[in-house]
């Protein structure tokens, strides 16, 4: 595969670079991707829970459990923001919150990522996005990338009639929680991860 097609040389540090183009022409795999700083510049998830915080309080009681090192438990309440709307219509914010985060360049798509993810599906990976921000979310910004919606994995609120509760189905997408939420939809660990920051470690370890 001609990977110059799609991967920019001079975007990659020359070792990335040189061992991008060892992987894409090799045998294919799974990849997977964290979101968030990752795929796009920005924090998706923290923008829509700003967005939908009209007293401020939701946001106020994230940052206090960030701030106490209580990082999964602020991931999974901000991943309940959508809890008491309908499908359709918190399928409708996410789309709308999307497009005024890239509009208002809240949040940046990352080129070379997207050329990546290109190259990788053009080669016969199976790309999957693994987020702690709310997936009905990241659904809408990862078609930007080429990644399908059922290719999204994080903390999915269990549902009641149609409508979204605060309850969250299956592990929270931290750390060890990511390799788990993998692990439990795909089957097996990644051949290749990307990540940002240290709750992305588990997952590259695992690839």
């Amino acid at each position: 595969m001609n990977t110059e097609e799609l991967l920019r040389e001079d975007q990659w540090a020359p070792e990335v670079y040189q061992r991008l183009n060892v992987l894409l022409n090799g045998p294919a795999g799974v990849a997977c991707f964290d979101w968030d700083e990752t795929c796009a510049a920005g924090d998706l998830g923290e923008y829509l829970l700003r967005e939908l915080d009209e007293s401020g309080e939701k946001w106020r009681y994230y940052e206090h459990l960030i701030a106490k090192g209580l990082t999964p438990a602020a991931y999974a309440q901000a991943a309940t923001v959508l809890a008491g709307e309908s499908e359709a219509d918190a399928a409708a914010i996410c789309r709308s919150a999307v497009e005024s985060a890239i509009s208002s360049r809240a949040i940046a798509i990352r080129p070379e990522i997207r050329a990546l993810i290109s190259a990788l599906q053009g080669a016969s990976w199976d790309v999957w996005v693994v987020t702690a921000s709310t997936p009905y979310l990241v659904e809408e910004a990862a078609l930007k990338v080429g990644v399908a919606r059922d290719r999204v994995l994080g903390m999915r609120l269990v549902t009641t009639e149609g409508v979204y509760s605060s309850a969250i189905s299956g592990p929270i997408c931290y750390g060890a929680g990511k390799v788990d939420a993998i692990m439990r939809a795909i089957g097996r660990h990644p051949d290749f991860a990307a990540g940002d920051t240290w709750t992305d470690l588990e997952m590259l370890q695992s690839a």
